[in-house]
């Protein structure tokens, strides 16, 4: 139901128009995180990455003029999508990859920790900022960036 094969990727389906949707997210590669890919999805899947991958990881979607600036938009990197993405990287054998957004979101993490003494909720992937959008404030000291920046020292071995 999922997979597209004129897009070569797997896609959101809305229920109540019954289409899928045209945008590339980190959805995409949920599928890769749970294992029920198969290596040519997955192979396809990791094309992917050049539309979402920004300088501090990859953002929850690709850049397009038709976003809202909402907190799940482009240019948002939240630490559990970072994982998503590269623990189905990793699932697929598609290490360099993995190791590669695992380095640029520690990076990040780093960056933004020293400026303010905080972990955030969410960063712009783009800037190596804390992350800005319209529905709220971000919120500071979370948890499961916390936990995503020592799973991944641990995976890069720091």
């Amino acid at each position: 139901l999922l997979w597209n094969y004129d897009s070569g990727a797997f896609m959101d389906y809305n229920f109540e128009t019954g289409k899928k949707a045209d945008i590339i997210s980190i959805a995409q590669f949920y599928p890769l995180f749970s294992g029920v890919s198969t290596p040519q999805q997955a192979e396809q899947t990791v094309k992917l990455l050049d539309a979402i991958e920004a300088e501090f990881g990859v953002a929850c979607c690709e850049k397009r003029e038709d976003l809202y600036g909402l907190q799940w938009d482009y240019p948002n990197g939240w630490a559990c999508l970072q994982y998503i993405v590269v623990r189905g990287l990793l699932r697929y054998g598609y290490r360099e990859d993995a190791l590669r957004i695992a380095g640029k979101y520690k990076k990040l993490v780093e960056k933004v920790f020293e400026e303010t003494g905080k972990l955030w909720e969410k960063y712009d992937v783009t800037t190596g900022g804390v992350s800005h959008n319209k529905e709220y404030e971000t919120p500071a000291m979370m948890g499961w960036t916390a936990g995503v920046y020592i799973d991944f020292c641990s995976l890069t071995g720091e």
